[in-house]
């Protein structure tokens, strides 16, 4: 497994970074595999977001629900909304950093291809 960074200097919270996995075929090449994706910080960050906004979300509209049911005001629907809108602000934001990081990925994959041109330089041309 090798993960390529953007530059220290360089990096900002939105930049991407490559992972790729090398396994050994059984014709004695290797099979690359590839993902540009945010650093580890990044996919916490969002991922416990829509977590917390899921989870409030859902257990907040149940109640809103049951609120509705037993002739109660439902205020616990204004929650469920509310983590509707922040959902939507998180999945904004995210495609935010895809496209300031849209360079540095490029950037990366130019990386990535000069590097296997040098390792296969008869190879890479043919495919």
């Amino acid at each position: 497994m090798v993960v390529v960074h953007v530059a220290e200097s360089q990096r900002h919270r939105w930049s991407p970074r490559l992972q790729l996995s090398l396994e050994p075929t059984k014709d004695g090449g290797t099979h690359i595999v590839g993902v540009y994706g945010p650093e580890h910080e990044v996919w916490a960050m969002f991922i416990y977001g829509y977590l917390v906004t899921g989870l409030l979300g859902t257990f907040s509209g149940i109640y809103g629900g049951a609120q509705l049911f037993l002739g109660q005001p439902p205020w616990a629907l204004w929650i469920c909304g509310s983590m509707a809108v922040v959902a939507g602000v998180l999945y904004l934001v995210a495609q935010l950093g895809q496209k300031l990081g849209a360079w540095q990925t490029f950037e990366l994959h130019q990386v990535y291809q000069d590097a296997l041109e040098r390792a296969t330089p008869d190879l890479v041309g043919s495919r």
